[in-house]
């Protein structure tokens, strides 16, 4: 019973951590309709556009290609673990073949000081401001605090700068990526 509350902890972390982990990941469909429109630098001030350039060189420096390929997807612990039993609870898929095509994901995760610069471009509020204790203590190389909406729009804004086709990993993609390419790894990263 400790195993499996400790299990889904770890899951949830990881799971949690894929936004600010991975930043943004190459779609392999078209990009949301409603994703912000590419900033015209004419619009903004000489340290806006500064910022902004020094974070699209960051995203670009950062992008890791990650080579598609097929793999089992899903609890591989009742077939592939020494002792045969889920490493999951009951919301696990079982394993099944996904393949993908080759995709980038972001070596570094996405920071307060990386959102700012997005927000503060986009003319939108700052994020994780809610008090003087969390004013005090946002720390601008921590992970952002981002609803998972914010993340998108921030990937696909991104993107539309690089004039990349960008957003979040599908779960497919991240779990190949965490797993190394589809290894059996209990505790992926």
């Amino acid at each position: 019973m400790i195993l499996k509350k400790m299990i889904k902890q770890n899951l949830a972390i990881i799971l949690l951590s894929s936004v600010a982990l991975s930043a943004c990941a190459k779609p392999t469909s078209n990009p949301n309709q409603n994703a912000q429109t590419p900033t015209t630098k004419a619009n903004l001030s000489a340290e806006q556009q500064k910022q902004l350039q020094l974070l699209l060189e960051k995203t670009k420096k950062n992008l890791i290609l990650v080579n598609g390929g097929s793999f089992m997807m899903g609890d591989f612990g009742p077939e592939h673990s020494i002792d045969k039993l889920p490493y999951a609870g009951g919301d696990s898929s079982p394993l099944h073949k996904v393949t993908l095509n080759d995709f980038h994901l972001s070596a570094t995760k996405a920071t307060y000081a990386d959102f700012d610069v997005y927000t503060n471009v986009t003319g939108q509020k700052k994020v994780g401001v809610f008090d003087e204790f969390s004013i005090k203590y946002r720390i601008p190389t921590s992970a952002a605090g981002i609803n998972w909406q914010q993340a998108r729009d921030y990937c696909q804004w991104l993107g539309q700068q690089l004039n990349l086709n960008m957003d979040l990993p599908t779960e497919a993609q991240w779990e190949y990526a965490a797993r190394n390419r589809g290894q059996y790894v209990m505790y992926a990263t």
